[in-house]
């Protein structure tokens, strides 16, 4: 093969990785090479299996097998760069493997810009927090899942996702539970019924344990663990950072002990919504926030929201026609980030990646459906009013406004 030819071959992925990199690159600029990783962060990569079986340990389980008493700051802060950039290029080289034989142009212009606005780079605004991780499972499974020999891993990667953040359960479990259910939609048979079965079993069970019983089996103290962080990291004995390492450890003990509650009569439902009551809603920038970011993911997934909505219309299989359904919660998904965390940046992140990895799911099925109305909305993009509104979408979405 001529070299020519490997660059055509490779050149969306050429072109996605070396604009997320320079924005990446300015990203950290702003930001601030000394400022980039919190020192609180560097608790999740100390605290392992030895305390407990609860979500958030996994990755500090893994760094531990290699750092016995933690990786210094500067360590934990190069792996954790080199491993961001190659999240960015393996995404741009699947991106590139499930669009460059296709004639979906209005498609890669799409993941270009995506890749290309603010948003792209918000994993950087909470660069160290272990979701990150979750990016590599969500290829995985687009890769994997109908490959017979292997499309069993995906649900355990899933269950992996969770051990990783049990957030995992309302974000990237969706799609990849989406993507395992559409192997039996599009062929009904005993092998594949048994698949999501199976699957769903599993992943339900995975949901409750990290979501309701997992805590429980911490086997210290929020003191003592503490303690145990401060002795391997540079982490600050101030209040946040106290607060920081109790609360994701141990979810009892803040914020909700800070308005005298009973740990012990504390559900999770009660602990979500005294997040939305004393975090989310508790001043009019928050909600300020909240509101922005809710007509940017909704100015973001205009494409896929059409297409997914005019097929579920016009799909006539009844199986197939859950598929778009259920992706389109996707979007009612990115509006509860912003109500459970005020992390929007980070979530969008997120919301983004789910997006079009769907998009690539539908591509690399060759759903009819899919193609008519991908074709049917690409056929409008020629009209001088459409091809206007998409410039002014495109400098809202470039100009930051939540930043």
């Amino acid at each position: 093969m001529s070299l020519s030819k490997k660059i055509k071959e490779n050149q969306l992925s050429f072109i996605i990785f070396i604009i997320i990199s320079i924005n990446s690159l300015i990203s950290i600029y702003n930001i601030g090479l000394k400022s980039l990783l919190e020192d609180y962060y560097t608790s999740l990569y100390v605290v392992n299996y030895n305390f407990g079986y609860s979500s958030r340990l996994f990755i500090g389980s893994i760094f531990s097998l290699f750092f016995k008493d933690g990786p210094s700051f500067e360590t934990l802060f190069i792996i954790l760069l080199i491993i961001y950039f190659i999240i960015c290029l393996f995404f741009s080289l699947i991106v590139n493997k499930y669009l460059k034989d296709t004639n979906y142009e209005y498609l890669k212009l799409y993941i270009i810009l995506l890749s290309s606005s603010p948003f792209f780079m918000g994993i950087l605004d909470f660069f160290g927090i272990v979701d990150m991780f979750w990016v590599f499972i969500i290829m995985f499974s687009l890769w994997a899942v109908d490959k017979k020999n292997v499309r069993w891993l995906v649900p355990i990667t899933c269950v992996i996702g969770m051990a990783i953040h049990e957030y995992f359960t309302i974000t990237y479990m969706v799609p990849c539970a989406i993507m395992i259910y559409h192997q039996f939609a599009k062929k009904p048979t005993v092998s594949n019924f048994v698949y999501i079965s199976l699957s769903a079993l599993l992943l339900a069970a995975a949901s409750y344990y990290f979501l309701f019983l997992g805590s429980e089996t911490m086997k210290i103290t929020a003191n003592e663990l503490f303690d145990y962080v401060k002795n391997r990291t540079i982490i600050q004995e101030d209040t946040y950072g106290e607060i920081y390492v109790k609360s994701i450890f141990f979810w009892k003990e803040n914020p909700l002990s800070i308005h005298n509650v009973n740990p012990e009569d504390i559900t999770y439902m009660t602990y979500i919504k005294v997040l939305i009551r004393e975090y989310t809603a508790s001043s009019s920038k928050y909600v300020r926030s909240i509101i922005l970011f809710i007509l940017s993911s909704g100015l973001i997934s205009f494409p896929f929201t059409w297409i997914f909505t005019k097929a579920f219309i016009f799909e006539k299989s009844a199986l197939k026609k859950i598929t778009y359904l259920v992706s389109l919660s996707i979007i009612f998904l990115g509006i509860i980030y912003q109500f459970v965390s005020t992390d929007d940046t980070r979530f969008m992140f997120h919301f983004i990646i789910m997006i079009i990895f769907l998009l690539l799911f539908m591509v690399k099925e060759k759903e009819k459906i899919f193609i008519a109305k991908y074709t049917e909305l690409s056929d409008k993009l020629n009209q001088p009013i459409v091809v206007i509104t998409i410039l002014l979408v495109t400098k809202f979405l470039f100009s930051g406004v939540v930043n």
